[in-house]
């Protein structure tokens, strides 16, 4: 009798564990060091470096421009030294491992195709989106303010 409740305890904690796992959201490695490098790169003041990790070409409303002249004069200093200031709000479209793991198990490509990560820079809302280009590949297709 013993043995089965010990068995049974182990069993719930293991389904437990993995429904936790599988609920956490995932955030793509390789999307936060882009967005992390980008914000780091302006505030620095290394454009051309910031404009490198973009998808070079812009949608409307976005500082991310299609030549690194536009690029240039729309950003100008306006963001250097700000990184201090900078806060990640959150990250959307929400992914959780087990969307992952469906995924994976359709034979579906796991990234997501866009993901966005709302900023705080001093007292302004920012978001930057990331598109995904394969191979582990992310490039920045969008970043400006809006409204809070």
């Amino acid at each position: 009798m013993t043995r089965k409740f010990l068995w049974l305890g182990s069993l719930s904690v293991l389904l437990a564990s993995f429904y936790f796992v599988a609920t956490m959201q995932f955030v793509p490695k390789g999307a936060a060091q882009v967005a992390e490098s980008f914000l780091t790169l302006l505030s620095d003041g290394n454009l051309e470096q910031a404009y490198d990790l973009t998808s070079q070409r812009g949608l409307a409303g976005s500082l991310v421009e299609n030549s690194l002249a536009e690029f240039k004069a729309k950003l100008g200093t306006n963001f250097s030294g700000f990184k201090n200031t900078a806060q990640l709000q959150y990250v959307f479209p929400f992914q959780s491992q087990g969307n992952r793991i469906r995924r994976w198990l359709r034979g579906q490509e796991i990234e997501m195709p866009e993901i966005t990560f709302d900023y705080t820079i001093g007292q302004v809302p920012y978001s930057l989106r990331l598109i995904y280009r394969g191979k582990g590949q992310w490039r920045v297709l969008y970043f400006g303010a809006h409204a809070g």
